[in-house]
């Protein structure tokens, strides 16, 4: 049986979304767009992937093309997931700052407790991890 490997122009041009320079970045609106791309991009080269195997060409490259495409659509999700626990949290702090009966004027380890992660301290400043996942720093 020969195996041939054709000179696929397909193959070589930029086929994971950002790379070609129409969507790198986060948008703020989430990755649906993102995930939307490669998910054609991977229909399209599972696609490619039939023909070739039926031909009998080499397709280890379309192979590594959509192993890599299922992994970025994971980091999509993924990112997006995170996104969304630190809305949800920050949510939940400003919930819990605004039941607050009376107004914070002094140190209330409870709050403290509640709301901060750590604090880190340098020489010159430190910086507050909230529970949230913000951070800030403080000069000192």
């Amino acid at each position: 049986m020969e195996v041939r490997q054709p000179r696929d122009e397909e193959n070589e041009r930029d086929w994971l979304p950002g790379q070609d320079g129409s969507g790198g970045g986060h948008s703020g609106g989430g990755n649906a767009r993102k995930i939307e791309e490669v998910e054609a991009k991977l229909a399209d080269s599972q696609k490619e992937l039939l023909k070739k195997a039926n031909a009998r060409y080499a397709y280890g490259d379309i192979a590594d093309k959509i192993e890599e495409l299922r992994r970025k659509k994971q980091e999509l999700l993924l990112e997006d997931a995170n996104n969304e626990g630190s809305r949800q949290r920050v949510k939940e702090m400003e919930k819990m700052l605004d039941e607050m009966e009376t107004a914070v004027i002094e140190y209330d380890e409870s709050l403290v407790r509640k709301m901060i992660e750590k604090i880190t301290v340098y020489d010159d400043h430190f910086t507050v991890e909230f529970k949230s996942g913000l951070e800030t720093e403080v000069a000192v």
